[in-house]
């Protein structure tokens, strides 16, 4: 029902036509009121002088200034009615009786220079309010045309989304996608829960035999007493520094480490590593059999644990591989239902974005009508 690409370009041409239109206005008004402000300078600066004037001819009329000589056109000065008037009223009653003549005129200017002041403040006044108008209307015609532009948006990616899954499964109907993706989610999440089971199971089998063997090694501790320590770990195992030695204290010894072990030739010939080593060596050959014995089960239980182990180490790969499809599957789920409430979205998408496209066509309107009502009296 909608073209998003085409009205979004459209949407994108009226936002810049607002934008450009409403940086002209305020370009506009600011020259405009810039030459009222010079104009009613160069009024003022007149009215001040012509103010001015009038205090001084009404001091003169007043007697509260006494006048000096008058200046007075070569002309009139020459003129025997003037040098009469001069002979009969003096300096000062013929500077009284010009003054008086010339206040009349000189109030009319003042009236005119304070109309005119008048008249330019009214313009200016005048001015800013349409200057507000139309910005005014432009800046909700921009919020329109922005309400808009997030409607397409939101149609656009719903379309992009329907078309991706369309791209993927074909034309469907998404609830019953959206079910069988649930269906594929839950043996998924069966299978991690399984994995995580095992790993639980295998941790604890880890634990049980690793505590066995300790035991075992408490019971022969207990029975060598110090030749345990001071005799059985230098001796067999050199002090823990060979593979085998350092496998026996992690309780990961196992049967074929035991065989490598050549127990009978180390306890019968051993190589003197200390005397108090050498000292309790025999205590270690009248309990060799127990030794052997008890090496043997380590070894035993060594091996349950390497398998234990790797099966660990199995149930946990597996977890990850399920975790990862499981995600993925989620995903899916997450925008089968998108496209799912898109679908249902997309109507009342349609009648929004047609109510916002008239207001913004009414606002449009409005706009332009104050934005010429502004221009006209630039």
């Amino acid at each position: 029902m909608i073209d998003p690409d085409r009205e979004e370009l459209r949407i994108e041409e009226d936002m810049r036509w607002a934008g450009e239109t409403d940086s002209r206005v305020s370009s506009d008004a600011k020259a405009a009121l810039r030459k009222l402000q010079d104009a009613r300078k160069e009024l003022e600066s007149e009215l001040q002088k012509l103010k001015d004037r009038r205090d001084y001819l009404v001091g003169v009329v007043e007697g509260k200034i006494k006048p000096g000589v008058i200046d007075l056109p070569a002309d009139e000065a020459q003129n025997i009615g003037t040098k009469i008037k001069l002979r009969l009223k003096g300096v000062r009653g013929l500077a009284i009786e010009k003054a008086r003549d010339e206040l009349g005129s000189l109030e009319d200017k003042i009236r005119s220079a304070q109309a005119k002041m008048s008249e330019i403040d009214d313009s200016t006044a005048g001015l800013r309010d349409r200057q507000s108008e139309a910005k005014a209307r432009l800046a909700e015609l921009t919020e329109t045309l922005k309400a808009q532009r997030a409607i397409i948006r939101q149609v656009s990616m719903i379309n992009q989304n329907i078309s991706a899954m369309v791209s993927t499964f074909g034309w469907f109907n998404p609830y019953l996608l959206g079910r069988k993706c649930l269906d594929e989610m839950l043996i998924t999440r069966g299978n991690l829960l399984r994995a995580k089971r095992s790993i639980q199971k295998r941790s604890e089998e880890i634990s049980e035999l690793d505590h066995k063997i300790t035991l075992i090694k408490a019971r022969l501790k207990s029975v060598l007493g110090e030749a345990y320590d001071g005799c059985l770990i230098p001796i067999v195992f050199k002090g823990g520094s060979s593979p085998e030695g350092k496998k026996f204290l992690d309780n990961d010894l196992t049967g074929e480490d035991i065989k490598s072990l050549n127990l009978s030739s180390k306890l019968s010939h051993p190589k003197t590593i200390s005397g108090r080593a050498d000292r309790l060596r025999s205590i270690l050959w009248d309990r060799r059999f127990l030794i052997s014995e008890s090496l043997t089960e380590i070894g035993h239980l060594g091996e349950l644990k390497a398998y234990a182990r790797r099966l660990l180490q199995s149930a946990r790969c597996k977890a990850r591989i399920a975790q990862r499809v499981l995600d993925s599957k989620q995903e899916t789920f997450a925008q089968v239902l998108d496209v799912a409430e898109g679908c249902l979205a997309l109507r009342g998408l349609a009648a929004a974005y047609d109510e916002q496209s008239r207001e913004a066509a009414r606002r449009r309107e409005r706009a332009v009508v104050a934005v010429d009502r502004f221009r006209s009296d630039l």
